[in-house]
């Protein structure tokens, strides 16, 4: 399930068709269906290389790959989680902000969040939200008093939003509770 969060991270940044793809199956068709294994593993694999090798020093595009990670991390460290269900929890957190601040369309967070609970990644989790905040403020995407956090507009086209830090804990009482 690791995976899945990542294929679907791969899919929500840059990928739009995949995505998709991903509505149309479900897990039982990833378990019995190794030509569609094969498929998402190539897709995903070049989908990570081209945003890799356009940007190898990660000044740019590549920041991108950490969607959902900034809040995720902090949840994964605050409740010793696999990595992948608290990536999941972070993308979720993530599109609410994005609905929050009017730049990703509300349908578009919905099917996300439908798609992570269809591939069985958690989409909450009861946390100290203080925690989560101390935690983010010691994220190492953070410039200054920036935080660098990746941003959906829609579905398949990300971008890095520069949130002032000390906004963030206000955001994360109408974006996790």
């Amino acid at each position: 399930m690791n995976g899945m969060a990542e294929i679907i991270k791969h899919a929500c940044i840059q990928d739009e068709l995949l995505f998709r793809m991903l509505e149309q199956y479900n897990m039982h068709d990833i378990q019995t269906d190794l030509s569609l294994v094969e498929t998402l593993v190539e897709r995903n694999i070049r989908i990570k290389m081209n945003i890799v090798t356009a940007d190898e020093a990660e000044a740019g595009d590549r920041k991108i790959l950490n969607f959902g990670h900034t809040i995720g991390h902090a949840i994964e460290n605050l409740h010793h989680i696999p990595h992948g269900h608290a990536i999941s929890m972070g993308m979720v957190a993530i599109c609410n902000l994005a609905v929050r601040l009017n730049i990703l369309e509300v349908q578009e967070a919905v099917r996300i969040v439908k798609l992570l609970a269809k591939y069985h990644l958690p989409v909450d989790l009861e946390t100290d939200l203080q925690q989560v905040y101390q935690a983010i403020r010691q994220d190492k995407k953070r410039q200054s008093d920036l935080i660098q956090l990746v941003l959906l507009k829609k579905i398949g086209e990300a971008f890095v939003y520069p949130l002032p830090v000390n906004s963030m804990q206000e955001h994360l009482k109408h974006i996790m509770a």
